[in-house]
């Protein structure tokens, strides 16, 4: 059962840092001002690559696996592809907002990132970043910040606390990414061995 969850947890620090970058880009959205173009296309680049994140947040925590294909991901840079790879290996790689009433985890299937909704997001920001042609009628930057507007609040709401299953029927973690103490990521580690689930807490 090798895994690494402080892999894990980089990639959560920095879909963090990724989040804030979006608000940080649309803030006049949020206010009701003008939005510059550039600052909408860098909230749909970060978007993007937080997609890529959550895809390879899994697998990198999964050590023997990642070693296997590290390589073959080097010159692949194709989403979907490495989708289906990861989802072969682990169909439940992706993560799921849970709630925990006195123990009892729940997941909330309304909040669960699926391959199909990965892969279809991911491609509509990479239409955003590429250069529009001239005869064409020009982009809606307001519908495209309401757009990363809903991405955010999906972020938000999906990994605020979240499952995710690192190696299948044997390692899960349960992720809260703002501590009540002091707003750190916390990693509980939870192992599967003869029927029985042992935990391990870990902290940024």
């Amino acid at each position: 059962m090798e895994h690494d969850w402080e892999k894990y947890l980089a990639c959560m620090d920095e879909l963090k840092r990724r989040t804030q970058i979006v608000r940080e880009a649309l803030g006049p959205y949020w206010t009701g001002q003008p939005l510059s173009v550039p600052d909408v296309e860098l909230a749909c680049l970060q978007l993007r690559k937080m997609y890529e994140l959550v895809v390879f947040a899994a697998l990198a925590a999964h050590k023997p696996r990642y070693r296997e294909l590290r390589k073959r991901f080097e010159k692949d840079w194709k989403l979907p592809e490495i989708v289906r790879t990861i989802q072969r290996i682990n169909p439940g790689f992706l993560p799921v907002a849970f709630e925990d009433v006195d123990g009892n985890i729940t997941e909330l299937e309304d909040r669960r990132f699926t391959p199909e909704k990965i892969i279809r997001w991911h491609a509509e920001f990479g239409e955003i970043l590429h250069a529009f042609n001239p005869y064409r009628s020009v982009p809606d930057y307001k519908a495209i910040a309401d757009a990363c507007g809903a991405h955010i609040d999906r972020f938000t709401q999906t990994l605020s606390r979240h499952k995710v299953n690192v190696i299948k029927d044997e390692v899960f973690y349960l992720v809260t990414m703002h501590s009540k103490t002091d707003g750190s990521i916390q990693v509980a580690t939870f192992y599967r061995t003869d029927g029985e689930l042992i935990k391990k807490q870990r902290s940024a």
